[in-house]
C-alpha cells in the first residue's frame, strides 16, 4: 500500500469515545447555549455560521428584507425595520420638546 494511502487511511480513523460522541450530539442539539457560552470564541462562532449558512441576501427598501439559505437547503425570510440614522438617534422626541415648551410657558 503506498504511503499516501496509508496516511489517508490513518486520517480517516479518528477515534471518538462514547462520552465525546454524546457531548457532540448534546452540543449540536443545544446550539443557543453553545453560542452564549463565554468560552466560545468569536472565531468558533464564525466557523459555526459558515457550517450552518449557505448564503444570506439583504434587500433594502422600506424595511430590510433578509433571505437566509441554510446548508441543508431550508430557507427563512425576515423583514426588519431599517436602523435609525445618526441624526434620528440624536434628535429629541417631538413629545419631549412639546412638554419642555409647555413647562417653559407655565408660570412658577
Amino acid at each position: 500500500m503506498p504511503q499516501a494511502d496509508q496516511d489517508m487511511s490513518r486520517a480517516r480513523k479518528v477515534l471518538v469515545t462514547d462520552a465525546e460522541q454524546a457531548r457532540l450530539i448534546a452540543l449540536s442539539t443545544d446550539l443557543p447555549s453553545l453560542w452564549r457560552d463565554p468560552r466560545t470564541q468569536m472565531k468558533e462562532k464564525k466557523r459555526m455560521l459558515r457550517l450552518l449558512l449557505q448564503d444570506v441576501r439583504l434587500t433594502r427598501g422600506h424595511a430590510l428584507h433578509v433571505d437566509i439559505r441554510f446548508a441543508g437547503g431550508a430557507t427563512h425570510s425576515l423583514d426588519l425595520p431599517l436602523p435609525r440614522t445618526c441624526t434620528e438617534l440624536r434628535t429629541t422626541d417631538a413629545d419631549i420638546v412639546r412638554e419642555i415648551d409647555r413647562l417653559i410657558d407655565t408660570p412658577c
